[in-house]
């Protein structure tokens, strides 16, 4: 049976038991849940992307109508049965994601789901939640270099706290490697720019390939 498809197919539909049946059904069958992310739950969380993409709201993030209610059940319910799969401890010197949503913002954007995704990929993920403070960040990043920091926002007026941040990190010796992407919808590269942070992203599945460049940038320096 191809687990991958069918699971992709039930996720689109937004058939959450279906899909949580198929996710138990393969890893009983030993199926890699790696492969299960990378080839069913990815391609059917990109194929929902483009289904519910929001052209003509200033706030899309905001946007949540009854369908892609359902259908982000599903992606949970998979993710639930999936990430206990992917908890394994990661080999020393596999590169560190810290992802937050920063202070005075409660932006989620699928923050909950990136983190067992990353995990899949191969990092070490801390999740700090929302309303994450810039002390809290310079305080994980100093556990090690190889840290990369991923911060959720959406507010624009976030952008000195980040900027704030970066400077935090730049004068610490122990910090100052530390790479910054920030994703948020109304992050572009002028805001990525005045924040110093390293990359920026707008949705969710884009901070997957992101931290991923990040990651093989820091390898190559």
């Amino acid at each position: 049976m191809d687990w991958a498809s069918s699971l992709r197919e039930a996720i689109v539909i937004g058939d959450a038991r279906k899909a949580e049946l198929l996710a138990r059904d393969a890893l009983t069958a030993g199926t890699d849940p790696r492969a299960l992310l990378a080839k069913g739950l990815i391609p059917a969380m990109q194929t929902v992307d483009m289904q519910f993409q929001c052209k003509d709201c200033d706030q899309p993030e905001l946007c949540y109508v009854p369908e892609q209610m359902v259908v982000n059940r599903a992606i949970r319910s998979t993710l639930e049965v999936l990430q206990p799969a992917l908890g394994e401890e990661p080999e020393e010197g596999t590169p560190r994601v810290v992802i937050g949503t920063v202070e005075s913002d409660r932006c989620d954007l699928g923050r909950d789901l990136i983190a067992p995704l990353l995990k899949g990929r191969g990092f070490a993920v801390v999740d700090l939640g929302t309303d994450v403070s810039l002390e809290a960040f310079v305080r994980e990043a100093a556990k090690s270099p190889e840290t990369i920091l991923a911060l959720y926002t959406r507010k624009l007026s976030s952008a000195e706290s980040m900027k704030r941040l970066k400077e935090t990190l730049s004068e610490n010796p122990a910090t100052a490697g530390t790479k910054m992407l920030i994703i948020g919808h109304h992050i572009d590269e002028e805001v990525r720019a005045d924040i110093g942070a390293n990359d920026f992203c707008q949705d969710v599945l884009a901070t997957l390939d992101k931290v991923a460049a990040l990651a093989n940038r820091r390898n190559q320096e």
